[in-house]
Formats: structure tokens, sequence, C-alpha cells
């Protein structure tokens, strides 16, 4: 599948439509899946993302990796499509090796995602991208949701954010495999990084090997090292095994929470709805808590899907 653009495109239309299609594509592609490393780009607006994520995708196709690149950004308010979707800085790249983009629009999902971005991942798995590149749309505390989709992180610092104890107490630290502190050739990097340094020592539990590390796009310095931390990672086979399992995990979680919030959002609450309006109706009188309702409404909702998948079996 790798190269088919065409058909790569088609599939991750058809997933991002949450129709019945799209599940059975997806369970068609199971057996395709666990190849790739996916690796998450996170941090504030200005960090430098959009320009690391080029340096990495073009250093990975100088070296004949190929390279799956989704681009999450910020939905436009009328057409809830991707605002920043031309993504023109990565043509001349792509003409360098095999490169497939895709900008996914976050919907306003409040993660700095896209609820349908693991499915995505998984067509561009399946599709054998070796290297999978995530940027989400940075925004500080929702950024933390990166770490459910990505085998490797990282968190974009650059220097003279002003209030980094706030940044950690947030979490968006604690879930960097590495911090880069971005721009390092302005005043202040250094310095940015030494504090960085220090606060991922004090903040990191035994076991965790968090780095952090100082770049810059314009010189290229620090460049080469973060490279040869990806390329020990794509070869590292007993730890993506690892964090494979983790992240199917996490992501069987998320798709979910995710449909569950969504069969509340636009069916369970429907104003016609028998269930629905007898609930609402008892927790007007006072006879049924809220935490009590979501779940009877959960509850009427799956029992009707499953009716429905009955029927439409026979």
């Amino acid at each position: 599948m790798l190269g088919e653009r065409k058909a790569i495109g088609r599939a991750i239309s058809i997933v991002e439509s949450g129709e019945v299609s799209a599940r059975a594509l997806l369970r068609a592609l199971e057996p395709h899946l666990g190849h790739a490393l996916v690796i998450g780009v996170t941090g504030p607006p200005g960090a430098g993302k959009s320009t690391l994520v080029g340096i990495l995708i073009s250093q990975l196709l100088e070296q004949r990796v190929a390279v799956g690149a989704l681009l999450v950004d910020p939905s436009s308010p009328r057409t809830k499509g991707a605002i920043l979707g031309d993504r023109m800085r990565f043509v001349r790249g792509s003409m360098r090796g095999t490169l497939f983009t895709r900008s996914l629009a976050s919907r306003g999902h409040l993660g700095g995602l896209t609820d349908t971005l693991s499915a995505v991942i998984d067509v561009l798995d399946a599709a054998k991208f070796p290297v999978i590149i995530v940027e989400a749309v940075g925004g500080g505390q929702a950024d933390v949701e990166i770490n459910d989709v990505a085998d490797l992180t990282l968190v974009l610092s650059p220097p003279g954010l002003g209030d980094d104890v706030q940044a950690i107490k947030a979490g968006v630290l604690e879930i960097a495999d590495f911090i880069v502190v971005t721009k390092c050739d302005r005043p202040g990097a250094e310095a940015a990084r030494q504090q960085m340094a220090l606060m991922v020592s004090h903040s990191s539990v035994p076991g965790e090997s968090r780095k952090v590390l100082a770049v810059s796009s314009m010189t290229g310095e620090g460049v080469g090292e973060l490279m040869d931390e990806i390329f020990f990672r794509l070869r590292a086979e007993p730890l993506r095994s690892t964090e494979r399992r983790r992240r199917s995990e996490l992501s069987i979680r998320r798709r979910i929470a995710d449909l569950a919030a969504r069969l509340v959002r636009e069916q369970a609450l429907e104003p016609n709805d028998p269930d629905s309006m007898a609930i609402c109706a008892r927790v007007a009188a006072g006879e049924l808590e809220l935490e009590s309702a979501v779940e009877c409404l959960l509850v009427a909702r799956l029992h009707r899907l499953r009716r429905r998948r009955t029927v439409d079996a026979e």
C-alpha cells in the first residue's frame, strides 16, 4: 500500500467519517498494524514545531526512510476544516523520498489532537510507513493527549517562556521523552536548557530517562543528536514492542471514551427520544442524580445499538 496515495487518502477519509464502513476498514487493517514508529511533536505556539517537523522529515527522507506526517490544525469556525491545510513547506521535501502528508482539523477537540487521529495513524501504519510524525495544535495543558498516540514524544520549549513552573504543573513536560529547547542560537537558550534539565531531574521517577536537547533550526545545532536518538528508537525493536502495547491499550480506551461521548452528544439526548425524555424528567424531579442519568442514557443507547446490529446481521 506504501506509495498508493489515492488509496491512502480515501482510507483516511473513510475513517474520519466515523461511519459503519470505517469500523469495517479498521478491522481489516488490524493484522497489518504495529510496524511504525509514531513521533509526537507538541509545544506552545511559536515554539517552532512546524519548522522542526520539516527538518525531521527532510533528514528522514535523505536516509530513504518513508514518512507519514499528520498535521493537526485548529478548525475553521465556519467549515470545520484545517485552517493551515496547504502545508506548502513540505513540497520540496516530498521530492526527495516517499512522503505522505495530511492536515487534520481538531474540530474543537480539546486535547490538541483530533478524535479520529488514532484511526488515521492505523491507516498509515498499515500502509507500511516506518515513521509517522504527528504535529499537535499546541496550546498548553491539553497537549498531554499526544502521549496516548505517540511512541516517542517531543515537547518543544523555546527560550523566554517565562512561567516554566506552570508548564510542569500542567503535566506537559512529564509526558516528554525529549524536551527540545528550540531556537538555541538565541540569547537565554542555554539558561533555559539548564533550567529544564534541573526540572526534569527533580520531577523524574526511578526508571525514567527523559532528556533535554537544544536545537537550532537556523544553524542546525543539535539536529544531529536528535536524529541519532530517533534512529536509535527506530532500530530498538524490544523498546518499540513495549511502546506499541502501551499505545494499543491507550488507543482502545480512548476510542471507547470518544464513542461514548459521541453517542451521548449526538444521539442519546435526542429531543423526542422516549428514554431521554423519561430520564431527564426523573433528574428534574430529583429522583435521579446526574451521573446515574448519564449511565442510564449510555446503557439505553448501547442496547439500541446491539439490537440494530442484530437486525443488520440477520
